[in-house]
C-alpha cells in the first residue's frame, strides 16, 4: 500500500510502502499446514495479526488515552501538564507503568456513573478500552 499524499518521486519508494495482506477466514477455518519439524502429520492453527499505522492523534484514540492537547499529552511516559511540555531532561522521563495503568483502567470499567467516569478520566487521562483484554497489549 502507498500514501497517496506522497509526491510521485518518492511514493512508490521501498521505505514508503506497507504489505497488506489479509487471507479471508483464516481465522474461522484455520490454515492447515501439511508438515512442520514440531508436527510431520501437520497442524492446523488460529491467529490473527493486526498493525496499526497511525499518527499521533490516532493512537491516543485507538489506546483509549487522553488527547495531545490535554494536560496527559505524552502517551509513553508520566509527563503531565502542559507546563512541562517541551522539557529536554529525558533521563528524567518515567515510562507508564503497564500495571498502573491497567489498574486505573478497571477502576474506570467498574464505576457505575458517567460523573464518576469523567472525574477518573480527568485525574488520569485513560478510560477503559477493550484492547486491554489482550496480554500484549501496551499503548505507550
Amino acid at each position: 500500500m502507498v500514501c497517496l499524499n506522497l509526491p510521485l518521486d518518492i511514493r512508490y519508494k521501498p521505505e514508503n510502502m506497507y504489505l497488506v495482506g489479509i487471507i479471508p477466514d483464516a481465522w474461522q477455518c484455520g490454515i492447515k499446514y501439511s508438515k512442520t519439524t514440531c508436527y510431520p502429520n501437520g497442524w492446523l492453527t488460529h491467529s490473527a495479526i493486526a498493525l496499526i499505522v497511525c499518527d499521533l492523534p490516532a493512537a491516543c484514540h485507538i489506546a483509549s488515552m487522553a488527547g495531545v492537547s490535554s494536560h496527559f499529552y505524552c502517551s509513553a511516559c508520566n509527563c503531565y501538564h502542559r507546563s512541562t511540555c517541551g522539557r529536554v531532561d529525558f533521563k528524567k522521563w518515567e515510562p507508564h507503568d503497564r500495571e498502573k495503568l491497567r489498574e486505573y483502567l478497571e477502576q474506570w470499567r467498574d464505576t457505575a456513573t458517567s460523573s464518576e467516569h469523567e472525574k477518573l478520566f480527568k485525574a488520569h487521562g485513560m478510560h477503559y478500552s477493550e484492547l486491554w483484554h489482550l496480554p500484549y497489549w501496551d499503548p505507550s
